[in-house]
């Protein structure tokens, strides 16, 4: 795409105390005598008017990822609004959730392994760190997933 433009400075303005800039089409119209014009001539690729104009790759490393933090007052709240709300007395306890082991296909965990059993009527345990014998190739043959 090629474009011509002016740019026209003026000087100060004594009232504002700034200079004065226009850009405009044609030189045509009335020009103040102390202005200087500038004739601006652009070319640029049509490649440039194409969407995405950028596009970024982001990876964040698992290792530089902060655990969420959780202030005493927040739980403090917590507390409080449970006894209010509900009158149910209640104990958090903050967890590292680098110490639960999560089922790699079906997402149970020491405490929860509630699928497996309705899936194969009995409860899993750990065949390797982040998987449960329910999820086996040859239980998961005899008894699949359902999504």
């Amino acid at each position: 795409m090629e474009l011509t433009k002016y740019i026209i400075v003026t000087p100060s303005n004594r009232k504002w105390g700034t200079p004065g800039v226009k850009l405009v089409n044609t030189t045509k119209s009335s020009v103040p005598a102390n202005s200087v014009i500038l004739k601006l001539h652009l070319d640029l690729p049509d490649e440039l008017f194409v969407k995405p104009q950028l596009e970024a790759f982001i990876k964040v490393d698992k290792n530089k990822v902060s655990q969420p933090v959780i202030q005493a007052e927040v739980l403090d709240n917590i507390v409080e609004t449970f006894k209010k709300k509900l009158g149910v007395d209640i104990n958090v306890n903050m967890v590292d959730v680098a110490d639960i082991r999560i089922c790699r296909s079906c997402g149970c965990t020491d405490d929860d392994c509630t699928e497996c059993v309705e899936r194969t009527g009995q409860p899993c345990h750990w065949v390797e760190d982040d998987l449960c014998s329910a999820c086996t190739p040859e239980e998961l043959e005899l008894h699949p997933i359902k999504n």
